[in-house]
């Protein structure tokens, strides 16, 4: 069976994870097969709440997908879960998920793994399998979606090695029909700070004219993280990925695709992704991300 590999997106793992299994190098990749296979996709995203009244507060937006598949190869599967794989930098206009051709006989069946935990700090929740609408007639059977709300938002503390005192996820499963049992304790990155065009804060009241080449610059944390910035202006998208090194140009070219809005809106997302082993499913992966976002002028 021919695979596809997912290269620039899996890495070594940090903190305390359990049953990791890539190889430590920035090319370290995770097999997926093509045609048919099995995979789950775990997704936790931490960013500040804009519930009015919880000034300051923190909220962790989770979901996770566990699917065998057929008739289609990894990274499309993926794409339909919401992951579009990227290597190297790049940026596009965000598409709908579908954007891109499936064969007739392409299945997705999403399975239950039981309920799943998600402790952080001293809040827990629990996640139970909720029924997934038929998408196409192509993906059916079970999700999981919630969020945790976690008290205040926190500075995360530099420590003396260099590293950060940062918030852990303890995330587990007790499986169903001997798949899915699974654990693992996982580190968030730091949020995106310092974001300078050209040498120009663009923290508060920031600009981005489409004409010129915009030469982005901000504090990196982890070569091996990436950092997603999404620029919504007028009914238009901008999607770029990028690796977490401190410095991107973003050329005009690609900004010409955005419409001008004085009211657009700069999504900073510094993302993590960790494989790891879960029972009777091939490849396995979380994606940690913290969020923020800025107000920007689009001329």
């Amino acid at each position: 069976m021919r695979t596809t590999t997912i290269r620039a997106l899996l890495f070594s793992c940090t903190g305390a994870v359990l049953g990791c299994s890539s190889s430590g190098s920035e090319d370290a990749g995770a097999e997926l097969g093509v045609g048919t296979g099995s995979l789950a996709l775990m997704r936790l995203e931490r960013f500040a709440s804009d519930v009015e009244g919880a000034e300051g507060a923190t909220r962790v937006v989770a979901n996770a997908k566990v699917a065998r598949y057929s008739g289609l190869d990894g990274s499309s599967v993926l794409k339909l879960l919401g992951v579009d794989l990227r290597e190297g930098d790049s940026c596009s206009v965000i598409g709908r998920l579908d954007d891109f051709p499936m064969a007739s006989d392409a299945r997705v069946q999403l399975l239950s793994v039981g309920d799943i935990s998600l402790r952080i700090a001293d809040r827990s929740h629990t996640f139970s399998p909720q029924l997934f609408p038929d998408l196409a007639t192509t993906a059916s059977g079970w999700f999981y979606a919630g969020h945790v709300d976690v008290g205040p938002q926190r500075v995360l503390e530099p420590r003396a090695d260099g590293g950060a005192d940062r918030d852990d996820y303890a995330i587990a499963a007790q499986g169903a029909q001997g798949v899915g049992r699974f654990e693992l304790s996982v580190a968030a990155p730091t949020e995106v700070s310092g974001l300078e065009l050209g040498g120009v804060s663009l923290e508060v009241d920031g600009a981005v004219n489409r004409g010129v080449d915009a030469e982005l610059t901000w504090e990196p944390e982890d070569l091996r993280d990436r950092v997603e910035l999404e620029i919504a202006a007028g009914g238009s998208v901008l999607s770029c990925s990028v690796r977490d090194d401190g410095q991107f140009v973003l050329g005009h070219q690609k900004l010409a695709l955005l419409e001008a809005d004085p009211q657009a809106s700069l999504v900073l997302r510094r993302v993590r992704d960790l494989s790891t082993d879960m029972q009777g499913i091939e490849t396995a992966y979380v994606r940690i991300a913290t969020t923020r976002t800025l107000s920007l002028k689009v001329d």
